[in-house]
């Protein structure tokens, strides 16, 4: 067998028993790949500490990728050397750490909201409105299942969130009644499918086995389904209807904000940032700030804090104006 393919299939394999999303899988080939293409073979199991290491200094010095970037790059390569080769990794902790870079977060104001909002699709603009009004990232956001979208309880519950952790969230009240008309948009479209006898949305692998027909169930349904079937990028000839693309829903927030004359790098997650900002100036804890959006380190949250505007001091300089 081909060393390449061996060792994709011996890493997609060890990622899929762990139940990682498609999401971790894509970028952790893409990172294995760019490891092998670095050192020009692609026997990565001749490979080893001493390499990894290189590799990591190269990053940082060569090509000054983030310190993310690089986080990203060394968990690919210690889950397949650990978890897939079962190699006991001696200590490389030296390897020349990328430089941290703390970015303030882009955010609009209502007003810039209420703009782009009004340059958007109708069903897109939902969509916007409830990752504005619940935090939510975008995965979260186009993953949403209809059990998902609690009513009676006026909360969204997000399943397998960030480091596959789920959390209770806002279902904003002026937001019900519109995401109500949407759930029979999607019970249409459900029905029309099971008719048409199509493949069960995707579940989990675990998930799968425990509840075995699961995804031919109306609460496992795709809150935002496509419009149209695809492959299962999982499943090698099974054709089944996915959610709306993240992709697609990201470009349309970012082409309406365009549209609406907002002068600022405006992407789908600027909503999350928004919310949480907005959220610190209306006087919420920053604790429940941080619980809402899922984060595991509060001063993740904290960021927020430097864009809050009620606690920032007067310029020296309007003082000229009033003088």
């Amino acid at each position: 067998m081909d060393s390449e393919l061996e060792w994709r299939l011996q890493c997609i394999r060890g990622i899929r028993i762990r139940n990682f999303s498609y999401a971790t899988e894509k970028s952790y080939l893409q990172r294995l790949c760019r490891f092998a293409a670095y050192w020009k073979t692609d026997a990565l199991e001749s490979l080893g500490e001493n390499e990894i290491k290189l590799y990591l200094d190269h990053l940082a010095v060569v090509e000054k990728v983030s310190g993310g970037t690089q986080r990203l790059a060394l968990n690919a390569l210690v889950f397949y050397y650990r978890d897939v080769l079962k190699r006991e990794l001696g200590d490389f902790s030296d390897y020349k750490k990328a430089t941290g870079r703390k970015r303030i977060p882009v955010v609009l104001s209502l007003d810039e909201i209420r703009r782009t909002l009004a340059c958007m699709a109708s069903g897109e603009a939902l969509m916007a409105r409830l990752q504005f009004g619940a935090g939510l990232r975008v995965s979260e956001l186009v993953r949403l299942r209809i059990q998902d979208v609690d009513f009676e309880n006026r909360q969204l519950v997000v399943r397998g969130g960030k480091g596959d952790k789920d959390r209770v969230t806002l279902l904003p009240e002026s937001l019900v009644e519109p995401l109500k008309a949407q759930r029979e948009q999607a019970r249409s479209r459900y029905e029309a499918d099971r008719k048409d006898r199509v493949s069960g949305v995707w579940l989990p692998e675990a998930l799968a086995r425990k509840f075995r027909g699961a995804g031919e169930r109306w609460e496992w349904y795709w809150f935002w389904p496509a419009a149209g079937l695809a492959e299962d990028p999982r499943e090698a000839g099974v054709v089944r209807r996915h959610h709306v693309a993240a992709k697609v829903y990201g470009r349309a927030v970012t082409l309406a904000a365009r549209e609406a004359g907002i002068d600022k790098r405006v992407t789908s997650h600027v909503l999350r940032h928004s919310f949480a900002t907005l959220l610190m100036r209306n006087g919420t804890d920053v604790c429940q700030v941080q619980e809402l959006l899922g984060h595991a380190n509060l001063e993740t949250t904290r960021i927020y804090l430097h864009v809050e505007g009620s606690k920032r001091p007067s310029s020296p300089v309007d003082q000229l104006l009033v003088e």
